[in-house]
């Protein structure tokens, strides 16, 4: 789900954007043309300071990264990000198998985002 790629390929990689601070970090991993798909590595905030920070971290990939579509895909067991990315304004697509079993994929576009903000 990362293109198969190792930390240091990530990092050499300047498409690649990451977006946190000492307790919180969110990786975008960028696929192709303007599209990205989200990583929640550490989340030590909670409740609305935690959707507060995705938030503004999905504005800095639309606003300054030029992002059209973030996509991530949740596994079906993680009712807790389920719920982070549906607070955050994406929308579920449906279940995809993958190599780490049934994934539930959820897509925020740009005009979705500019409704939802």
């Amino acid at each position: 789900m990362n293109r198969g790629l190792r930390g240091a390929d990530w990092v050499a990689d300047n498409r690649n954007v990451a977006i946190g601070d000492s307790r919180n970090v969110t990786i975008f991993d960028y696929e192709e043309d303007g599209v990205y798909q989200a990583h929640y590595l550490k989340n030590e905030d909670t409740g609305r300071a935690m959707l507060d920070r995705i938030k503004s971290a999905y504005s800095t990939m639309f606003e300054q990264h030029g992002a059209k579509v973030i996509f991530g895909l949740v596994p079906e067991d993680r009712r807790d990000v389920n719920l982070v990315a549906r607070w955050t304004g994406a929308r579920s697509h449906g279940l995809r198998l993958t190599e780490h079993g049934f994934c539930e994929l959820f897509i925020l576009t740009r005009p979705m985002w500019e409704k939802f903000s």
